[in-house]
């Protein structure tokens, strides 16, 4: 009985000892898991391996403006190979920096975005002054192209193209004296500008100048012009003999100045000579240094015949007239008139005012054109108010002073 009874136990103990399947279980689970994590930890990536977004905070190029100087004189020393975007709005979202930034364009080195002032929003600059810097090896057409492509696509039209100069300031401010300047396309070495310069600070470690060109200084004395006026045609004309009794009523004119021919002799003539020439009419006589000087008008004839008497050489000195009238007269008739009086060698310009530049440099000399808008001009017959021309200031200098005095189209 014994026996039996230690067999059933040991039957029981074999019964209840776990079979093949649930090891199989056990090690089918673990690989699971092994499998899950090598999945997450190879194939998920993590926050900061995510790729940039737009709304990223860009770098840029940040500095103090300390001081602004508004109307500064400028020589240009050099041009750079840069494409430079003055942006007219004071704010740039994050989003529109990294697209410039990021854009690809064929030529195109750098960009670079330059804020004044610069302070942040949530996802915006702003600044005093903002300006980007497109630099490249060499400026073409196609650069620009492409440049103002993207600039339209992110900026719209709120903004200014230029070029990239260098130059230099009339004198040196804190021991700088030159300047970068953001210049107009057509600038050119050795031309002198006036601009508005702003003196920046970066960081404490150095002081700037930037500089926006406001407009070109000329060189002169042959400027650009406009006519803003024409008051009168100018008529001037020489004459041996003329008979311009009446020609006021049939000209119309104003101003008539006559300068009368003059019968030269190189002797005092006698008293009845003297006589016979004082009556006639329009006629005068002068005495000076042993030499007889008769003024007239139209009486040549006469008094050649009176001096051939008396056998006396003389010489002739021709006369002048000079009258204005008014900018719509006819040009024909004035001349048709003149030439059958006797009146030769007619010229005619209009006179009238011009605008021209407030400021010239002549001979290496900055000098003021004080009456600027309304300065007094001799102009060609064809010209007409409004008209853009070319004219020659005449300058007159007084001491250290230079005045202009008027100008003649050329």
């Amino acid at each position: 009985m014994a026996k039996k009874s230690r067999r059933s136990f040991q039957k029981r103990r074999k019964a209840k000892k776990p079979g093949n399947i649930g090891k199989y279980l056990i090690l089918i689970i673990i690989v699971t898991m092994l499998l899950s994590v090598f999945y997450y930890t190879t194939m998920t990536r993590f926050p900061e391996e995510l790729p940039a977004t737009n709304n990223q905070r860009p770098a840029i190029d940040g500095f103090k403006i300390v001081n602004v100087l508004k109307s500064v004189r400028i020589s240009v020393t050099s041009r750079t190979g840069d494409l430079v975007v003055l942006v007219e709005n004071n704010a740039l979202g994050y989003d529109t920096i990294n697209r410039i930034k990021n854009s690809s364009i064929s030529g195109v080195k750098d960009i670079i975005f330059s804020i004044g002032n610069p302070s942040t929003g949530e996802d915006y600059f702003t600044g005093s002054l903002i300006y980007i810097r497109f630099i490249t090896d060499s400026i073409n057409d196609n650069i620009t192209r492409d440049i103002r492509g993207i600039l339209d696509s992110n900026l719209g039209k709120n903004y200014v193209l230029y070029r990239g100069h260098n130059g230099k300031l009339p004198s040196a401010i804190g021991g700088i004296e030159n300047t970068y300047i953001l210049g107009k396309s057509d600038t050119q070495v050795g031309d002198v500008l006036r601009a508005i310069t702003f003196e920046i600070d970066r960081g404490g470690i150095s002081h700037e100048f930037i500089s926006i060109e406001q407009k070109k200084i000329p060189s002169g004395p042959i400027v650009g012009a406009e006519i803003s006026n024409i008051t009168a045609i100018h008529v001037t004309g020489s004459f041996i003999s003329a008979s311009l009794e009446g020609i006021a009523e049939k000209i119309n004119l104003t101003d008539f100045n006559i300068i009368k021919a003059i019968i030269l002799v190189n002797s005092i003539i006698g008293n009845q000579a003297t006589e016979r020439l004082n009556s006639l009419q329009d006629t005068g006589i002068d005495f000076s240094e042993n030499r007889t000087l008769i003024y007239y008008i139209k009486s040549l004839s006469e008094i050649e015949s009176i001096l051939n008497e008396e056998g006396l050489n003389y010489s002739l000195i021709a006369g002048s007239i000079e009258f204005k009238v008014s900018p719509n007269s006819s040009i024909e008739n004035i001349s048709k008139i003149l030439n059958d009086v006797g009146v030769r060698n007619v010229t005619m310009y209009k006179e009238g005012t011009v605008i021209v530049p407030d400021e010239v440099i002549i001979d290496n000399q900055l000098i003021q054109v004080n009456n600027y808008k309304n300065l007094k001009a001799i102009l060609k017959l064809e010209s007409i108010a409004g008209q853009t021309i070319d004219v020659e200031l005449n300058i007159s200098s007084l001491g250290s002073i230079v005045l202009v005095l008027n100008a003649k189209e050329v």
